[in-house]
């Protein structure tokens, strides 16, 4: 996720319209204080337009990436 403030977090838990994230280079709670200097599980976020999402292309660091299978549980 790409927050309005420079700031990035790798989600890792998503249910509805929340998320949950481990970002780094911040604080504790759930909003983005800079330069905390923690890494930190943090969440939930509600989905908004303050968010961007976004995917590395991986094949671009290594040719023989392969895609994982992606597996929902309902």
């Amino acid at each position: 996720v790409y927050f309005s403030t420079q700031h990035t977090g790798a989600v890792v838990k998503v249910q509805g319209n929340q998320f949950w994230t481990i970002e780094g280079n911040t604080s504790g709670g759930n909003t983005v204080i800079s330069n905390g200097g923690s890494v930190c599980y943090k969440g939930p976020y509600t989905v908004s337009t303050s968010y961007s999402f976004g995917r590395p292309d991986w094949k671009l660091a290594d040719s023989g990436y392969q895609e994982p299978e992606i597996i929902v549980m309902v």
